[in-house]
């Protein structure tokens, strides 16, 4: 007599077969995540390094394929999902158009409004603001607009300082990574800012007095004490004048630590002078 399958096993077999159609979706839609050191100059053996992806051009966000969700709506729905939730998302703080201008002599005499319009403008399209550019600065987007339910889904960010030539520029913009809203990502697990701008800053031609750019840092990390993460990469902020400054260093600790989850991890990538060699 054959043996019959009670119900449970049924179920469970269904669940399963569910289950390896989701991943199937996700290894179509959600790439490899990138080595962060790569991003950061820091992976100097691609060819043997298994940290993740070494992508050629740095700046260029991947979207999911529009041909490909439009085959059928649980590839759109299950596939936009499993984007949003496993893709390392790579911003570029003013990669949104930054070769579009001429950056040795346009840029050094832009206002603070202007800045804001060279961020990077696929991120305007996924994450939301505190500040945002004035409508008639804020260029259109060529990426997909992303709903509010799939922002929620959303657990790795990257910002990344899109041109070194940056970091000589009077930028009045450097603290935009830390103007996000992050009441409207609640699932954000890891994050990587870069934020060498702040130990920069006395390149620029015109800084910020001391007591600004200390504000615009308590105050962005004050608003990051929503957040759970899992790991916060702080990129070049103890760099140049703070390089082995132990002082220096716990106070960032102690500033950011609230964003924490229990376990979580605080990670410094530094360099002792004002370039990454």
């Amino acid at each position: 007599m054959a043996a019959t399958s009670s119900p449970l096993s049924l179920e469970h077999q269904v669940c399963s077969l569910w289950e390896l159609r989701l991943r199937v979706i996700e290894d179509m839609f959600v790439p490899q995540p990138p080595c962060i050191g790569w991003l950061f100059d820091r992976c100097y053996d691609h060819w043997t390094c298994r940290a993740g992806s070494h992508p050629t051009d740095k700046r260029t966000l991947v979207v999911p394929d529009e041909e490909l969700s439009r085959v059928d709506p649980l590839l759109y729905e299950e596939g936009h999902k499993a984007f949003y939730k496993h893709n390392v998302f790579v911003f570029n703080q003013g990669g949104g158009s930054i070769y579009e201008h001429d950056i040795a002599i346009n840029v050094r005499d832009y206002t603070e409004e202007q800045w804001r319009a060279l961020r990077d403008r696929a991120a305007h399209c996924i994450l939301s603001f505190v500040n945002l550019p004035l409508p008639h600065t804020r260029r259109a987007s060529v990426y997909p607009q992303l709903s509010e339910r799939f922002q929620r889904l959303i657990q790795h960010i990257v910002f990344c300082l899109a041109d070194e030539r940056w970091w000589h520029i009077e930028q009045l913009d450097w603290d935009w990574p830390l103007m996000v809203v992050w009441e409207t990502l609640p699932n954000l697990k890891t994050l990587c800012l870069d934020l060498c701008s702040f130990s920069r800053r006395s390149l620029c031609r015109r800084p910020e007095t001391e007591g600004g750019s200390q504000e615009k840092l308590v105050n962005g990390a004050g608003r990051m004490s929503c957040l759970n993460l899992r790991k916060l990469t702080l990129v070049g902020l103890c760099s140049g004048p703070y390089w082995s400054d132990e002082e220096h260093k716990n106070k960032m600790m102690k500033l950011f630590k609230p964003a924490m989850a229990d376990d979580g991890k605080i990670e410094f990538m530094d360099w002792d002078g004002f370039t990454k060699w």
